[in-house]
């Protein structure tokens, strides 16, 4: 191989662009269950679903890439996708993926990347929250609106002896939802960082009516962050910088 071609492919693996591992055409698929076991590298995502939730399965060392406008419209009263144990998985939404029901975390997730997606309308927008293990978890540059619950919720429940380990929410849009708008509990080491966080608990209920909700056995950091309304912290270790 020329020593010019073994430079390019050193520089665009170093710098995460990584080889496209072939397409996915959500609107061929016969059922609801997408089935990732044998993919990895990055994978083009096209195309749209309409249907009971989609699941995807066996997600692991992969990258997921919508480049166009792809809508997940499920009719599942909560979930649009699941996500059953992801490993090493980055969701690159681009802000051209669009789903009208929750993102949801089957089972354990480690070294999970969401990035840039537009939920409209859902349950929850982001749920994280079985009795797992859950380690390193990024929610990035999403537009989450209109919940009827919170817009993100992460960790699992503070009476749980099992832990999240390191979890960043940064730079993501969060509006108009019922409850609170990002809530993380039971996490050892958290990053909420530079959100914009607006018209949440619109419900009025007592302790759901929060912009920011750190729940017990937390303990990180709140940075940058711009938001209209109030932040609880219970029985966590909080900085604020």
């Amino acid at each position: 191989m020329p020593k010019q071609a073994i430079l390019l492919f050193l520089f665009l693996w170093l710098s995460g662009f990584g080889w496209t591992q072939g397409s996915i055409d959500l609107s061929t698929l016969k059922s609801n269950v997408l089935d990732l076991k044998g993919r990895s590298g990055n994978v083009q995502v096209q195309g749209s679903w309409k249907g009971d939730r989609l699941i995807l399965k066996n997600a692991q060392n992969l990258v997921l890439n919508f480049r166009s406008s792809v809508k997940i419209e499920s009719t599942h009263r909560e979930d649009a996708l699941i996500l059953e144990n992801p490993v090493k998985l980055t969701i690159k939404g681009n802000r051209k993926l669009h789903l009208n029901q929750s993102i949801t975390v089957w089972g354990n997730a480690r070294q999970l990347n969401l990035e840039g997606i537009r939920i409209t309308g859902a349950h929850t927008g982001i749920r994280v929250n079985q009795d797992q293990p859950y380690q390193d978890i990024t929610i990035s540059n999403c537009v989450i609106k209109g919940c009827q619950y919170e817009g993100i919720y992460i960790g699992p429940h503070y009476k749980s002896e099992k832990q999240l380990a390191r979890v960043i929410v940064r730079n993501n849009q969060i509006s108009d939802c019922g409850w609170d708008g990002i809530q993380v509990g039971n996490c050892s080491q958290f990053e909420i960082e530079a959100n914009k966080v607006t018209r949440c608990g619109t419900k009025q209920e007592w302790g759901q009516d929060f912009a920011i909700t750190i729940n017990p056995g937390s303990q990180g950091k709140l940075r940058n962050n711009k938001i209209k309304g109030k932040i609880q912290a219970l029985d966590s270790r909080v900085f604020f910088e």
